[in-house]
């Protein structure tokens, strides 16, 4: 019993990083084409999953700075910063 709930744990687990990854490649593509709006969504899309990284908060800040949400990127460059606080 204990055997078959961590093998359903792994594939569940397995397909929400699949997803996310996917979501993370479709936001950084938006976020290419300057679709700031539709590139924020995809980013917290991710964030509703419950997976969070440096990398993440990065380019969430960076689309809110790019449509002037200041206050926003200020939080997410620091929330990346907390998770990567070497990294320049």
């Amino acid at each position: 019993m204990k055997k078959s709930l961590f093998l359903i744990f792994i594939v569940v687990s397995s397909f929400v990083t699949a997803q996310n990854d996917t979501l993370f490649q479709q936001a950084n593509a938006l976020y290419n084409q300057n679709k700031f709006d539709l590139a924020i969504e995809k980013y917290n899309a991710i964030l509703a999953n419950k997976q969070h990284s440096a990398a993440l908060y990065y380019n969430l800040a960076n689309a809110h700075y790019k449509l002037h949400h200041i206050a926003p990127s200020i939080y997410f460059y620091e929330k990346a910063l907390l998770l990567s606080p070497n990294d320049s």
